[in-house]
């Protein structure tokens, strides 16, 4: 029993090195450019279930890891082609809805969306489980590249809140994510198996 516990407090130690390590890996920053993210685990360009125009979408797209809060309008910018935003996308507005909300059924640790708007200054919150974990204001508008993709890098969050500059008016397209880090659970189920190989493999040898 001596060994198990002390197996298990190493491992414990071991787990929060690893845990906090992960946490201090991120570095937050913004992202306001002409592409969104390098690489992406998932892309979801809204061709992939495709609706009549003005159809309220908020579930429609949760087997794809995100929801939106209000829902969202399907093919509602006037079916003009902007910089960051091809084909489908989603708007907030007939009527307009701001703030409003991406979710993501995982924890994420960057996500970036074409994002489209008339020209001011738009505020964007990363959150996790409701709480603020970063946020930023920019200039955003419908016919600059280097603005034409916008989101968060570096952090562990699940949703973003966007407040849409000018009129309230926006619509998303692209939208491109990386699921987050392991959850705590996971991580503790793995040190917990490896401290149990660890004294069952000693307790063979004593025996031997």
């Amino acid at each position: 029993m001596n060994l198990f516990m002390n197996l298990l407090g190493k491992g414990l130690i071991i787990f929060c090195l690893i845990f906090l390590g992960e946490v201090n890996y991120l570095k937050a920053a913004p992202i306001v450019n002409s592409f969104g993210l390098s690489s992406a685990d998932t892309l979801i360009t809204f061709d992939e279930f495709v609706f009549p125009q003005n159809t309220l979408v908020s579930t429609e797209y949760s087997s794809l890891g995100v929801t939106f809060s209000p829902a969202l309008n399907y093919d509602n910018n006037g079916g003009g082609t902007f910089p960051g935003q091809s084909g489908h996308h989603l708007a907030n507005f007939s009527p307009t809805k701001s703030p409003f909300s991406i979710l993501f059924t995982n924890n994420v640790t960057e996500a970036a969306f074409g994002f489209v708007t008339n020209a001011g200054t738009s505020t964007f919150v990363a959150l996790l489980d409701g709480v603020q974990v970063e946020t930023f204001d920019t200039f955003t508008t419908f016919n600059n590249s280097s603005t034409a993709f916008i989101g968060f890098t570096g952090i562990v969050f699940n949703e973003i809140s966007i407040s849409p500059g000018f009129n309230g008016n926006a619509s998303i397209d692209n939208l491109q994510f990386n699921r987050g880090v392991p959850e705590m659970s996971s991580f503790f189920s793995l040190i917990i198996a490896g401290i149990l190989a660890s004294a069952s493999r000693f307790s063979i040898l004593k025996r031997e």
